[in-house]
């Protein structure tokens, strides 16, 4: 955290009396004090020197430097002899001294060293538990669209999140396509840096806490350990945040929720097929989000649905709570067709989606809450078939891009 100097504007007072180079305490024009800052806005330098005689104070050869410790009224605790001026007397006869509340050369270092170091703009979190709350010195007067922050977290994110600065109110954490971040993409202790655009933080980074070791040509690379992510069920999560050699027994038809990285990454997980075997797998998905019967326009079959899916995605639909609109049927799988940043049209092949041709059978808005989710595309355009006897081991392989990912897979080892 950055720790500047206090500063007035238009201040230059004069010193009541006339001092040796030892003393340590001064008084200043009698109400004066009160354009200075206080004590506790901090320490701060001063220039101080014969204004009878030298009226441009850069014309003075005894002009002295001296940081201002504490203020009680009038009264002024210093240090003399600052940034390599020397202490000397101030008791001319019948000259008047004054003390110039200016820039020094120490206000440009300190600035300097400041933005070189990033600390102007970087706090570690007081709070956690996704509200996360930074102090950033110094203090931002509100929020403008443009400003960067770097934190360290001290919980891991569990789904949505906001960052609040100097108390200046939370603000939402997105991803870089404007999504709630998933669980993990923030871990304890790692280093975030954020930039706000107007109406939320975007993540442009995240630093995890890891061990660093140093890899040489021609040595082999090797992890410590295999996440285990325990038995599937019908529904389970595979987190990059994990490590990228992930395992996971299969005891259901199970639909993976692969919470990617930031950026780019790279995953295997090995299923091992456990409980009576001859489980199959559902499906893969990178994002999920709901939206409701009104975004979905029967005239022009254009489909609101708050997140920016790219055309060509591998999507498919599900409802809660009632039905989904004629023409879209649950499970089935669609492909995106690009309308805009929060917008899409359905295709029914890959091939159409890339032409732009839509479905137009979509004649009703449905009812009930609708699920959109986005998924893995597979090599060849084809979901495996995991092998089927107990104890059978498949390799599922992941690449994310950032915003697609694409699996295949290595079956049946024996």
């Amino acid at each position: 955290m950055a720790a500047f100097d206090p500063i007035k504007n238009f201040v230059s007072i004069g010193v009541s009396t006339g001092y040796a180079a030892g003393d340590t305490t001064i008084v200043v024009s009698s109400g004066q004090g009160a354009k200075l800052p206080t004590t506790a806005e901090g320490a701060w330098n001063a220039v101080w020197f014969n204004y009878t005689a030298y009226p441009n104070v850069t014309d003075d050869p005894n002009v002295e430097i001296v940081r201002v410790t504490s203020r009680s009224t009038d009264t002024l605790a210093i240090t003399r002899a600052q940034e390599g001026t020397a202490a000397t007397s101030k008791n001319t006869s019948g000259h008047s001294y004054r003390l110039l509340l200016a820039p020094t050369a120490k206000t440009i270092t300190d600035i300097s060293t400041a933005i070189q170091s990033g600390s102007m703009s970087y706090a570690a979190d007081a709070v956690g538990a996704d509200s996360y709350a930074v102090t950033l010195a110094p203090v931002p007067a509100a929020y403008t669209t443009g400003m960067r922050c770097v934190f360290k977290a001290q919980t891991a994110n569990v789904g949505a999140c906001s960052l609040n600065c100097n108390s200046l109110g939370a603000i939402s954490l997105k991803t870089q396509t404007g999504e709630d971040p998933l669980d993990n993409t923030i871990l304890a202790n790692s280093f975030v840096e954020v930039v706000y655009d107007g109406s939320a933080f975007t993540i442009v980074g995240v630093t995890p806490t890891m061990t660093v070791n140093t890899v040489k040509a021609n040595e082999l690379i090797y992890f410590d350990a295999e996440y285990d992510n325990g038995n599937s069920s019908t529904a389970d999560t595979i987190s990059f945040a994990n490590g990228n050699k992930q395992k996971s027994t299969v005891t259901g038809n199970p639909t993976y929720t692969l919470t990617p990285p930031v950026g780019v990454g790279h995953l295997l997980l090995k299923c091992v097929q456990g409980g009576s075997g001859a489980y199959v797998l559902d499906e893969v998905v990178t994002h999920s989000s709901t939206f409701a019967p009104a975004d979905v326009n029967t005239g022009t079959y254009v489909i609101t649905t708050g997140t920016n899916i790219a055309t060509g995605s591998r999507i498919r639909f599900s409802n809660s709570g009632g039905a989904l609109p004629t023409g879209l049927v649950a499970g089935t799988i669609y492909w995106a067709i690009n309308a805009s940043s929060t917008t899409i049209k359905v295709a029914t092949t890959y091939a159409l989606a890339i032409a732009g041709t839509n479905k137009t059978d979509i004649s009703t808005q449905g009812t009930g809450t609708h699920t959109i989710q986005k998924l893995v595309k597979w090599a060849g355009g084809t979901k495996p078939t995991l092998s089927t006897a107990v104890g059978s081991v498949d390799i599922l392989s992941f690449y994310y891009d950032g915003d697609q990912g694409y699996g295949s897979s290595s079956l049946a080892f024996s």
